[in-house]
């Protein structure tokens, strides 16, 4: 019986020593990456977005967030890693990573209603063109009696850099109702805007980007559209002089927030600052400086709570260098353009959970609160003009890029409010 024992514990010994002289392995070499799931996407716009190439060393950390990268960009429904041994010491490994692609090429049209305002979208946009990861589109506006168009072009990965590089065109018109504290309309007038705007954007890091833009805008603006009543309103204190402007802004971004199907998760925040100046031809000299703080954390039960949080302050004196909020962003539950002035802030929470939750189609059911001040001084700023609280709906589609439609009705809470129901497209932030 002890020379049993002995021979099992001969034989056990050596196995144990073995197992602890094997670490549990955190560096790999990759021999070969194999992309599945492409159809439509280059092999090359993956591959640019991992932090590891082929014959080189990779981290587990690398691929955690080189997987999070290809769900950021919003091409694939789903991304997803997996290592298989090239040789029995298990250094050596061929990197298998799976997407499930989403349809990109989305003519769209879609009428939407807020703070008693219809709007009617329509256009095509790719945010793959070709395979490529670039992204066009073209869109027709109907803002009530108003027409507008929009074309744009962007590269996120300008040069094969982590760089965001494009321009837009807008012939933008929007007829803007002027409305007192009391919430009643004390004039209007239609305002008729060109703008070129050219954007760049470079990502430094997983947690900071920055960049800037220019701008070259003219406004115009007449009693066109304007019902008779608020056009006799308005010819009272006269119409806004025309404007002209070239701005310049710069931001910058701290944080991320992360992409999952439908859900989004972590904290963001985005400082922006904008001049024009007469010495380059401005009709105004202003500045213009905005805050943004986005979060969203994921809960059991595929449950996410979002918040977002602006403020806002600028110098120009013009109306329509000042601040327009409520109806169809920003605030439910207000009429279009209810607030107004140079400094603002405004703050929406959401609570997001599904009933549905296929590949194709998600039904996701909201619960939210939003707020707005807005004021010409900054001791009155932080009273709430405006509180409202409702339920929403949302009807999604994981496997379409930012496909969704939205239904909330929001009630009022402090605040003259307006038609309680608003519906469009996408989340509302």
């Amino acid at each position: 019986m002890k020379a049993f024992w002995l021979a099992v514990l001969l034989f056990v010994l050596p196995l144990h020593i073995a197992a602890q002289d094997i670490p549990t392995r955190e560096v790999w070499r990759v021999e070969t990456i194999e992309i599945q799931g492409l159809d439509r996407t280059e092999r090359r716009v993956v591959t640019r977005e991992l932090l590891f190439k082929d014959g080189g060393l990779v981290t587990k950390s690398q691929l955690t967030e080189s997987i999070q990268r290809l769900k950021n960009m919003g091409l694939f429904r789903t991304a997803e890693y997996t290592l298989i041994p090239a040789d029995p010491s298990g250094v050596n490994v061929r990197v298998v990573i799976s997407v499930d692609e989403r349809w990109t090429i989305l003519p769209f049209f879609n009428v939407s209603f807020g703070g008693d305002l219809f709007s009617l979208l329509a256009g095509i946009y790719d945010v793959n063109l070709f395979g490529k990861y670039l992204e066009a589109g073209f869109r027709y506006q109907r803002l009530g009696d108003t027409n507008s168009f929009v074309l744009w072009f962007y590269d996120p990965r300008f040069l094969d850099e982590r760089l965001f590089f494009g321009g837009q065109f807008w012939w933008a018109n929007r007829l803007r109702y002027l409305f007192n504290d009391k919430g009643e309309v004390e004039g209007g007038y239609l305002r008729e805007r060109r703008l070129v705007n050219i954007i760049a954007n470079k990502e430094v890091s997983n947690r900071l980007r920055y960049g800037g833009g220019i701008s070259l805008q003219h406004d115009g603006f007449s009693l066109d559209l304007v019902d008779d009543d608020t056009a006799a309103l308005q010819r009272a204190q006269g119409l806004p002089a025309d404007q002209q402007h070239g701005i310049a802004n710069v931001n910058v971004t701290l944080g991320r927030i992360d992409e999952d199907s439908y859900f989004r998760e972590g904290l963001e925040f985005s400082q922006g600052l904008s001049v024009s100046h007469e010495l380059w031809g401005s009709s105004e000299s202003y500045v213009e400086v905005g805050s943004q703080l986005l979060a969203f954390a994921r809960l059991p039960w595929k449950q996410n709570i979002g918040a977002r949080v602006g403020l806002g302050f600028t110098s120009a004196e013009h109306i329509e260098n000042q601040f327009f909020l409520g109806g169809l962003d920003t605030v439910r539950g207000f009429y279009d353009s209810r607030f107004r002035g140079p400094m603002y802030w405004y703050m929406n929470t959401e609570y997001r959970v599904p009933s549905l939750d296929y590949r194709w189609l998600v039904l996701q059911h909201i619960v939210f609160l939003d707020a707005v001040g807005v004021s010409s001084r900054a001791s009155q700023l932080w009273q709430p003009d405006g509180i409202s609280a409702g339920i929403g709906l949302r009807i999604l589609s994981p496997k379409i890029y930012r496909f969704g439609a939205r239904i909330d009705y929001a009630l009022p809470l402090k605040g003259t409010g307006t038609t309680p129901l608003s519906f469009g497209v996408q989340q509302f932030f």
